[in-house]
């Protein structure tokens, strides 16, 4: 994945995937990545990327790892990375997530 990285001085912010906002005079200001490090938590919050990478990556996903008419992850991973392993006790996450699988956050909206 070009232009992706967990060191964010090696982030170009020029291509940077980050929030934008419109400040009180209307004008779109951007976010600057933060330069925070918690190794513990970068394998699910410390990857630094562009938007069209992390669109390529949902695209993938959606397509459950088939890219390009290429099938580059199995099926079958997929069917155990959104299983259900473990549940979120207290009614959810956000009241949203009722299940964690591998690496995602599982709910049922709308049967979806």
């Amino acid at each position: 994945m070009e232009h992706t990285t967990f060191i964010v001085d090696e982030l170009d912010p020029e291509l940077a995937a980050v929030a934008h906002w419109q400040d009180e005079t209307g004008e779109l200001q951007r976010s600057v990545p933060s330069p925070t490090y918690f190794p513990a938590l970068t394998p699910s919050m410390g990857m630094f990327s562009t938007t069209v990478v992390l669109l390529s990556w949902a695209i993938l996903n959606l397509n459950h790892g088939e890219w390009v008419g290429v099938q580059i992850v199995p099926v079958s991973a997929y069917v155990e990375m959104w299983k259900p392993q473990v549940e979120i006790p207290f009614g959810g996450l956000f009241g949203i997530l009722q299940d964690y699988g591998y690496g995602w956050g599982i709910s049922d909206v709308e049967n979806y």
